[in-house]
Parts: C-alpha cells; sequence; structure tokens
C-alpha cells in the first residue's frame, strides 16, 4: 500500500486498495464484535480451565445469557407470588430488574396454589425483592 506516500502528500492511490481495505476492516470488525459478543474467548478460557471469570457484564446478564436457562420460577417475595415460564427476553436498568415470561402459571408464594395462568407476562421488579430458580431437566 501507498499508505506513507499518501500521508507525505502524494495523491496517487488506487481506488481498489481503498475498496481492499474497506471490505477487509469492515470483515475484521464484524468478526470482533462476533467474539465479544458471544464471549467466545472467555468460553473457550473457560472450557480449558484457564479462567474462572465470567466476562465484564454482571452476573444477571451472564446467568439468563446462558443456553441452559429456559424455563424458570421467579420468587416474588414482594407481593407474595411465584412466577413460571419461559423467559423470553430480560434487561436491567439501575436497580430495577426486567423479565419478560411466555406460557405462565402463576402461583400464590406460601403454598404454592395455582391461582391463574397468562399467555405472558413483564415484570419490573427491584433488586432483592425476588429469586429466579431454574427447575431440574427430567
Amino acid at each position: 500500500m501507498k499508505l506513507w506516500a499518501f500521508i507525505k502528500g502524494d495523491n496517487n492511490f488506487e481506488i481498489q486498495e481503498v475498496i481492499f481495505s474497506t471490505l477487509l476492516s469492515i470483515s475484521i470488525v464484524l468478526v470482533l464484535a462476533n467474539l465479544i459478543t458471544n464471549k467466545i474467548i472467555i468460553r473457550n478460557l473457560q472450557k480449558f480451565g484457564l479462567t474462572n471469570r465470567f466476562g465484564d457484564e454482571d452476573l444477571w446478564n451472564y446467568y439468563l445469557s446462558s443456553s441452559e436457562i429456559n424455563w424458570i420460577y421467579i420468587r416474588d417475595y414482594a407481593n407474595s407470588l411465584t412466577y413460571r415460564g419461559r423467559l423470553k427476553y430480560f434487561s436491567s436498568a439501575n436497580s430495577m430488574r426486567e423479565l419478560g415470561l411466555e406460557e405462565v402459571t402463576v402461583y400464590s408464594l406460601l403454598k404454592s396454589k395455582e391461582l391463574y395462568t397468562l399467555e405472558s407476562v413483564y415484570l419490573s421488579l427491584l433488586e432483592g425483592t425476588f429469586s429466579i430458580e431454574v427447575p431440574r431437566r427430567n
């Protein structure tokens, strides 16, 4: 490439070089974004026992992003309810934790009596007022 000549003021460069460099940089960015988003590097280090770190995000995101999390129980202590459903989405904003569940059954917290069923539910819960449980697979 004639980058140094270009920087020095010699503006003779090939358009093919610009196109190639642009396509190459876009490809590198896509590969790096995939590695970071899917935590491929950290997961490989964990697989070989080289780290027990789970990443830069908090445990909330790490736990709920697991491919093994599907059906969950949410124990809502503030409202004395238990929600059983399929985890659809989640997020956290400040001290609030947001969850979206599908195919939901709602139970009383103390007696586990089924109260009603829902197609889906959006929950916005304060940190420390609930717990999440994953049932054992059969």
